[in-house]
């Protein structure tokens, strides 16, 4: 009798053989990616199409991804809602480090929070309270939300909106504005200091859906005290982790900075978050 879970395997085996640059596959193309037997891979594909997760084309001989794929796809992506999936984190986020942890999304040019879970060590910003908004060029979460944008995209903001100074620290000018933005796309985080509220440090790290998108902000707000050089890099991590937690949670597939934590380094921030 055969073993109906291991045909399962196999069938999402054979699935997995597409990709985006590889749409559609030839019947040796899919012997070749799976490593089945020509009887075998011939079976899969043929009941694969009769249930519509696959399609063939007899005039091409190419199999490609069926339409019951993307109902199954649409089902998921209406399932998610960014709160709902992202409150968990937020909240272990802010009781890890026992600062005050944020969600933030762009809405109208701006950065507005939708979740606040506040940690042992209360950061009183009232921009930030929930419901609360910050313009895109200030604050760890609204920058990131901007180095989700293109610089088109980035340029038309600045021109609405321009470049007001909460305090002496907040980003007051566009060659400075876009040296952060690079800087965040390529590091995949941003820290600052003091530019929402004066004695206050920040870390962001962008959340990304399905299509890799910018669709939010994770963020840390600290006061200056507990964010020196030694805690900040603890505070990063952190922070990445969380936020590609929820990326992956929304379905994307990058790399994840979260795979490559270590037990060791959570230790060290849990020690550093007390006290």
């Amino acid at each position: 009798m055969i073993d109906q879970s291991i045909m399962v395997r196999k069938a999402f085996t054979l699935l997995e053989s597409f990709s985006w640059k590889r749409r559609e596959l030839t019947l040796n193309e899919l012997v070749a990616g799976t490593g089945f037997s020509k009887t075998t891979t011939h079976r899969l594909a043929k009941t694969l199409v009769a249930l519509g997760c696959l399609s063939y084309k007899p005039q091409t001989g190419r199999y490609q991804l069926g339409a019951k794929l993307l109902e199954f796809g649409g089902i998921y992506l209406a399932q998610l809602d960014l709160r709902h999936v992202a409150s968990v984190y937020v909240a272990e986020l802010a009781e890890e480090t026992g600062d005050t942890a944020y969600l933030v999304v762009p809405d109208n040019d701006e950065a507005l929070c939708i979740e606040r879970v506040e940690g042992i060590h209360e950061v009183r910003v009232v921009s930030l309270l929930l419901g609360g908004r910050l313009p895109l060029h200030c604050g760890a979460a609204a920058l990131t939300i901007l180095s989700g944008m293109t610089d088109d995209k980035i340029s038309h903001v600045l021109l609405s909106k321009g470049l007001s100074k909460r305090t002496e620290h907040t980003i007051g000018d566009v060659d400075e504005l876009f040296r952060v933005v690079e800087s965040i796309r390529r590091q995949g985080h941003v820290v600052r200091k003091g530019d929402v509220t004066e004695g206050v440090g920040s870390v962001g790290a962008p959340v990304r859906d399905h299509m890799g998108e910018v669709v939010a902000a994770i963020s840390l707000g600290c006061i200056i005290p507990r964010f020196d050089p030694v805690r900040v890099p603890l505070l990063v991590q952190c922070v990445r982790r969380a936020a590609d937690l929820v990326s992956r949670d929304l379905g994307y597939s990058g790399r994840r900075f979260a795979d490559q934590s270590s037990e060791a380094d959570e230790r060290r921030l849990g020690s550093a978050a007390r006290s």
